[in-house]
């Protein structure tokens, strides 16, 4: 939540991903261009769709019976997601965030009325969620990508022919 003060009092913005990465856009001045569309993509591939992604995959990587061959390809594919999965930077980006942003924003103002604007920033509760959530995906990732690195290892030593 951002708290800011304007003519009629004390306003509150609660921002989402999904916000985020739709307002992208908002901030340039050429908000149709490639890029911008482009960095939108990877932004919401990056912080909701791969996070999403990526239990799925280790369900079949563990539940599903696959050759040798077929598991080192879908192991392969849940170390790049778990590569490209960036809820984790972004949880730890936001506090970040929230830390600085009254201080940037007073600095800024601090131009000679130091008292017309009040910038303030504070974490919902409701953050725990994320991160609690991308902690705890973060170690599953690490843990599982462990354990199927081992017992892919051990299987293809009891049957190198695979």
């Amino acid at each position: 939540i951002f708290t800011y003060e304007n003519e009629t009092g004390y306003s509150e913005k609660t921002i989402s991903l999904r916000e985020i990465g739709i307002t992208i856009a908002d901030a340039t001045s050429d908000p149709h261009s490639f890029s911008i569309r482009w960095l939108q993509t990877v932004f919401m591939i990056m912080s909701i769709a791969v996070p999403l992604c990526s239990p799925f995959v280790y369900i079949i990587l563990y539940l599903t019976p696959m050759t040798v061959i077929m598991q080192k390809n879908v192991l392969f594919l849940a170390e790049i997601i778990s590569a490209w999965n960036a809820i984790d930077v972004l949880a730890l980006s936001v506090v970040m965030s929230v830390w600085q942003i009254p201080k940037i924003g007073t600095g800024l103002i601090e131009t000679g009325c130091s008292e017309c604007f009040i910038i303030n920033s504070r974490l919902k509760w409701t953050f725990v969620f994320t991160a609690v959530g991308s902690a705890s995906h973060m170690a599953c990732c690490y843990y599982l990508n462990i354990i199927a690195n081992r017992t892919l290892h051990r299987t293809k030593i009891k049957n190198p022919s695979q």
